[in-house]
């Protein structure tokens, strides 16, 4: 016999199922309006509607909360930066405009999301972390793009390392700051002038990491 018992038409593995989104997007509402410090265990049940009870049937503790939230958050991210990369395109400035575009759009579209990533990052452990890591594939993911369309030195490889770090990194910096309202100019304008930025910085890498010939 099934354990799976039907309540009002879901089961209870279903209702766990949706307390736990529910959860989530509590936490992900307070975290981006209220900040890290506002998102308690208390807080998250009570913009959930739910008690404290279902919260601990789904997670062991707030810092669980708070490691599924950052897990999506900063898959959506990836997914995103990931998703808007070209193929076999030659011209870093043409490479780099599609995942900056996109990532703006993602940004200017949902600042709760935004918020999450690039500022209450900073203040949370858990997400800090997460966020570092998602970091690193990233300026990973820049070099290996870069090393497969463009002939480099295996010597060189530490400079484009310097390089994308400097990119990535920069650009979260930028995002927190834009967000936060320090850089005064439009949506177009960020990417635009990021795009020169990345290319001008990938072109001097080059210089230094192409093939010398011998």
């Amino acid at each position: 016999m099934s354990s799976s018992r039907v309540y009002g038409g879901m089961t209870a593995v279903e209702r766990g199922r949706q307390r736990r989104t529910q959860l989530l997007v509590a936490a992900v509402t307070l975290l981006g309006t209220r900040g890290a410090a506002a998102t308690t265990v208390t807080a998250v049940c009570s913009e959930a509607g739910l008690t404290s009870r279902y919260f601990y049937e789904q997670f062991p503790d707030r810092d669980a909360l708070l490691r599924g939230v950052a897990d999506d958050v900063f898959a959506t991210l990836e997914a995103t930066l990931v998703g808007a990369m070209q193929s076999g395109v030659d011209d870093f400035g043409v490479l780099a405009r599609a995942p900056i575009d996109a990532l703006i759009r993602l940004v200017d579209n949902d600042r709760i999301l935004a918020r999450i990533i690039f500022v209450e990052s900073g203040a949370e452990p858990i997400l800090r972390a997460l966020r570092n890591d998602t970091v690193s594939r990233m300026t990973n993911l820049l070099v290996d793009k870069v090393s497969n369309l463009f002939p480099i030195r295996d010597s060189a490889l530490p400079i484009m390392q310097l390089t994308a770090t400097m990119m990535v990194s920069g650009m979260s910096d930028v995002l927190r700051r834009w967000l936060d309202n320090e850089i005064d100019m439009s949506a177009d304008q960020v990417a635009e002038h990021t795009t020169a930025l990345f290319a001008g910085a990938a072109a001097y890498a080059m210089t230094l990491a192409a093939p010398t010939g011998d």
